[in-house]
């Protein structure tokens, strides 16, 4: 085991800003698995609470915003796991004083530990692509977004972009909860009328518990509407935590993500296969990107779950119903674009012709 603790600088930044500023950087030579923060933190004592803690990676160049509230008017301890995304080489760590007059932050006794071991090493790391949400509902109620089996969770981070109708009033907000649990609001301010990329850590309190609920608020009154895209849920768990493999991880929480999504248009998401190819029923707009991403979550849930459709997987090879069979091949050409790769589906005619020729085809059209 590795391990190393760093004495960060003392902070009183009168300088009010709402942009990010560098507060320290970790040495490149140090690849963290897994890293805790503890300081003692206030702001100027009165007026708004701005001031907040953010940290990035050379491979998460956005900052990751790590404290749900704003440092309060008096000393307080404030201490954290960081989230596995912004672990790993060129670790940032990084503060908000807060627009507008008067406004300051100060940070004391500040200790970064970061441990380097081969349990750390070992970590399964799970990546969940969320559903879009467009919704108009005028609610100030928080309607359930995602829910996943948090009991093998040691941390979890949110990206996603966001905004509003465009106009009036902001209410849009982000929350999370275990299960049985109030909501806990994650962000300090509601969702801006431009996109906007956000960065979310969520509390460590959260971890370790039955279930893990995120939610969301449009607001009450007329004209009010949230639009959340790109979302990922990042989480890690000990690969060897209470003696679970980490293949039986991704098989519980890709499973979870089948029931994820705003209550439309993924109801009977659970069906078979067959049955939902045959249901010729249309999808409300609102409701299609929940759908497909329901639907894309219950495609990789079961290559884990099922055993045939693994094999598939291995020998690239699919079986019909009639006993035929049908190669595939499948690559990844150049490097990834931020948006994801585009998906070419390449068929070629045969299957008539001697095996030789037919081949020869499969072969061309790699």
């Amino acid at each position: 085991m590795q391990r190393a603790v760093f004495h960060l600088p003392d902070v009183h930044a009168t300088d009010s800003s709402d942009a990010v500023v560098t507060w320290f950087q970790l040495p490149a030579k140090h690849q963290p698995g897994s890293a805790s923060l503890s300081l003692r933190w206030r702001d100027q004592g009165f007026g708004n609470r701005k001031g907040k803690l953010f940290a990035r990676s050379e491979t998460l160049l956005s900052w990751t915003l790590l404290t749900a509230t704003a440092a309060p008017h008096s000393d307080a301890d404030f201490t954290m796991d960081l989230p596995i995304s912004v672990l790993g080489g060129g670790l940032e760590l990084g503060y908000v004083v807060g627009g507008g007059g008067g406004h300051e932050l100060l940070l004391s006794d500040a200790k970064l530990q970061i441990s380097e071991t081969k349990e750390a090493q070992e970590a399964q790391e799970l990546s969940i692509d969320l559903p879009d949400v467009h919704d108009s509902r005028a609610t100030d109620e928080v309607l359930v977004w995602f829910k996943l089996p948090a009991e093998q969770l040691r941390s979890a981070t949110v990206s996603l972009q966001w905004r509003d109708q465009g106009f009036g009033n902001r209410k849009g907000l982000l929350y999370a909860r275990s299960e049985g649990s109030s909501w806990m609001q994650l962000t300090d301010h509601p969702a801006p009328h431009s996109g906007e990329e956000l960065n979310i850590s969520l509390p460590t309190s959260l971890m370790g518990m039955t279930e893990l609920e995120l939610g969301y608020r449009i607001g009450a009154g007329g004209g009010h509407e949230l639009i959340v895209s790109s979302a990922k849920l990042v989480v890690l768990k000990d690969a060897n935590e209470k003696g679970k493999a980490a293949d039986e991880v991704v098989s519980t929480v890709t499973s979870a993500a089948i029931t994820s999504g705003p209550d439309s248009g993924v109801d009977g998401i659970e069906r078979s296969w067959d049955e939902l190819f045959g249901d010729c029923r249309s999808v409300e707009p609102c409701s299609v990107a929940a759908t497909k991403a329901a639907l894309w979550n219950k495609c990789k849930a079961d290559i884990v779950n099922n055993p045939v459709r693994r094999k598939e997987m291995e020998d690239s090879t699919v079986t019909a119903k009639d006993g035929m069979t049908m190669k595939f091949t499948l690559k990844q050409v150049g490097p990834k674009p931020a948006t994801g790769y585009p998906v070419y589906i390449c068929l070629h005619g045969g299957g008539a012709c001697p095996s030789t020729v037919n081949d020869e085809q499969y072969r061309q059209m790699q």
